[in-house]
């Protein structure tokens, strides 16, 4: 038991011995104060995001004390002094330790950089889309605006455009670049094309007669382009076409073709308009008879031209000015001479669908010359001798001088002319002789015993 109470108390002096070591060496640290600071290993980045605070993660430094002893510290419990965090390039900065009123310091190089831009956004509203080849993007009325890796975000205006010169057709989009990342803005390019065309002068001649040859001399017309521009062409780059667009116009077919279609060749296609012409009809005036022999007709003959002779030519004056001389003949006139009367000395021509100018053309009308007869019908035949002559019933055929006036005929009747060459029948007579106007033509007849 005395043992065991011994050794307690050499256990227990023991155990205070060490604790009282033991305060006497943290008293003795405790005390003591930093006497430099060295960097030993670099941070992950030495950037600094401009605005924000570094980054010092992976960064270690060693701190040495006046009593010798080494500590490693991560230098993200270091004080950093005099970063501009908003003045952009590399700055020599001071980290700095603080312990029992000393302070140490060591040099680290950072660089404050621009945030990362991370997305583009685009206000297109008022942006113009629709362009011409040759014409240069408008950024007129475009708003971009910048997210950054800090999540604030910003309008700017330092951005780049691609194509930054003239637009082709083959252009699609506009692309809006800002620090690498980019946007697109979808743009439609048409080719170049006149999309108008006013006639600034007409043609210095617009009235024409049908058949006259057209002139456009004098005319011009200004084209405009679908990209604003536009062009003073003349004649030269003017062609001209009647309505149906593919017959070239030398001169109205009638006074209804009267229009004009104009096509114009630009440096950029072809576009058209049109105007229209006063086109009068040519029309007689005046028709003046010229005879070159006589045109005789019998009474109740229709009227001829004698085409084969040529007797009648005609002069026709037209409302152009214009003179022609026809022959007389049906395939040129009309005429109002049926059925020639004694006494008419003229008959009225004019040309077919212009009855109101007309010409007289002499004529001579006479009645037609009988140069044989025949008997057409017998009058009584069977006689006795001693009767006398009956021409009851009696026709004659008259021939005339014309053939072409047929045959006339006429009935015996008292006062008619016909007459018999004698009034009594003898014994020995087999026909009767009738006499007409100096003809003479006779009959049979049978003498039956008295």
């Amino acid at each position: 038991m005395p043992y065991n109470n011994d050794m307690k108390k050499v256990v227990s002096f023991a155990l205070i011995a060490a604790l009282l070591l033991l305060m006497l060496v943290l008293v003795a640290c405790g005390g003591a104060h930093p006497t430099k600071l060295t960097v030993t290993k670099d941070p992950d980045t030495i950037k600094v995001v401009q605005g924000q605070e570094p980054d010092f993660s992976g960064g270690l430094v060693e701190v040495e004390f006046s009593n010798g002893s080494i500590e490693e510290f991560p230098m993200s419990e270091m004080t950093v002094n005099g970063l501009k965090k908003d003045v952009l390039g590399t700055q020599t900065v001071a980290l700095s330790y603080t312990k029992n009123g000393k302070t140490v310091s060591a040099a680290i190089d950072l660089t404050v950089v621009a945030p990362k831009v991370t997305a583009l956004t685009l206000d297109t509203e008022n942006v113009k889309k629709n362009y011409v080849e040759g014409t240069i993007f408008d950024k007129t009325g475009l708003v971009v605006t910048a997210t950054y890796q800090t999540g604030e975000t910003a309008v700017i205006a330092n951005y780049e455009i691609s194509p930054a010169t003239a637009l082709t057709t083959d252009h699609t989009k506009v692309r809006i670049t800002y620090r690498g990342v980019s946007a697109d803005i979808p743009v439609t390019v048409e080719a170049h094309a006149p999309t108008s065309v006013r006639l600034t002068s007409l043609p210095t001649k617009t009235a024409y007669f049908v058949g006259e040859p057209f002139s456009a001399s004098g005319i011009a017309a200004l084209v405009t382009y679908n990209d604003g521009t536009s062009e003073q062409l003349a004649e030269s780059d003017l062609s001209f076409y009647h309505s149906d667009g593919i017959t070239v116009y030398n001169g109205a077919a009638g006074p209804a073709d009267n229009l004009v279609k104009v096509v114009a060749h630009t440096k950029y296609g072809d576009i058209a308009t049109s105007f229209s012409l006063t086109v009068t009809a040519v029309v007689p005036t005046r028709l003046t008879v010229t005879m070159n022999g006589e045109l005789s007709f019998f009474e109740d003959e229709d009227f001829s031209f004698d085409e084969e002779e040529q007797v009648v030519s005609v002069n026709v004056e037209y409302n152009n000015g214009t003179q022609s001389v026809l022959p007389g003949s049906s395939a040129y006139f009309d005429n109002d001479g049926v059925e020639l009367a004694l006494g008419r000395t003229f008959v009225t021509i004019w040309i077919p669908g212009y009855p109101s100018v007309t010409a007289n053309v002499p004529v001579t009308v006479r009645t037609p010359q009988i140069v044989s007869i025949s008997v057409a019908t017998s009058p009584k035949t069977d006689y006795h001798v001693g009767d006398t002559v009956d021409l009851t019933g009696l026709r004659l055929r008259l021939t005339f001088e014309k053939a072409s006036l047929g045959y006339g005929y006429i009935d015996y009747s008292d006062g008619c002319g016909i007459t018999a060459t004698t009034s009594v029948i003898a014994d020995d007579q087999t026909s009767v002789t009738v006499s007409y106007q100096g003809f003479t033509a006779s009959f049979r007849i049978v003498v039956a015993d008295a």
